[in-house]
């Protein structure tokens, strides 16, 4: 059942282990409960629309633009992606990939 807090538990291993086989380690997790339904999120109104950029001060990932995903029914936002080490060393605090393990 959705409603359940471990739900999501075994996509998190299945995830976490994938991560750990390529020596990455994990530090952000993304998973919603109540989007069951087709639609339910078309129905939130904050979120960005396909065309929309997304611009943040001070990031080296902004700005993004966002698309249509070519996989699956829905967007994706496109970052900008700076070429590391030559433009950004990895640890650069405004890269992406640094933001999301604050």
């Amino acid at each position: 059942m959705v409603g359940r807090d471990d739900f999501f538990d075994s996509a998190r291993h299945v995830v976490r282990h994938f991560f750990a086989t390529l020596n990455i380690e994990c530090k952000e997790e993304m998973f919603f409960k109540g989007l069951d339904a087709k639609g339910v999120v078309k129905g939130k109104k904050d979120l960005p629309k396909e065309g929309d950029t997304i611009n943040k001060e001070g990031t080296l990932w902004s700005p993004a633009t966002v698309i249509k995903n070519p996989r699956c029914d829905g967007l994706q936002i496109k970052l900008n992606a700076p070429a590391v080490p030559f433009e950004a060393s990895p640890d650069d605090p405004r890269l992406w990939e640094n933001i999301l393990t604050k």
